[in-house]
């Protein structure tokens, strides 16, 4: 399972945006930013983790959960998080984008049946 660092860097490489870019969105130092990604940050605030999460349109409690925090769906698989990434990165995308995203997966897909 990733970690709370891994999933916020795959969050953010994925919008294709700088700590910079994230400071001025969200309020929050760059440094701290960075500290969070790289797993140094232990048990970052609620508030924080709540303007991160509204930030990039994903659910509180995922991010709670994955800084340690109680949550009610803490249960919640990885491919349910992947799915919550997935949705994240893809809801600004252009139609003509989002089709080149989904001929692109079926494509892997069919590489990968090949190599079976």
């Amino acid at each position: 399972m990733a970690t709370l660092g891994q999933h916020l860097a795959e969050l953010r490489q994925g919008k294709g945006i700088t700590f910079r870019d994230l400071e001025q969105k969200t309020g929050i130092s760059n440094g701290y930013l960075n500290l969070l990604e790289h797993d140094h940050v232990k048990r970052p605030s609620p508030e924080v983790l709540f303007k991160i999460a509204n930030f990039y349109g994903v659910a509180f409690s995922s991010l709670m959960g994955l800084a340690g925090y109680p949550t009610e769906d803490a249960d919640r698989s990885g491919a349910s998080r992947r799915h919550e990434v997935a949705a994240a990165l893809l809801k600004d995308l252009t139609k003509d984008e989002f089709d080149q995203v989904r001929n692109f997966i079926g494509y892997l897909r069919t590489e990968r049946k090949q190599r079976k």
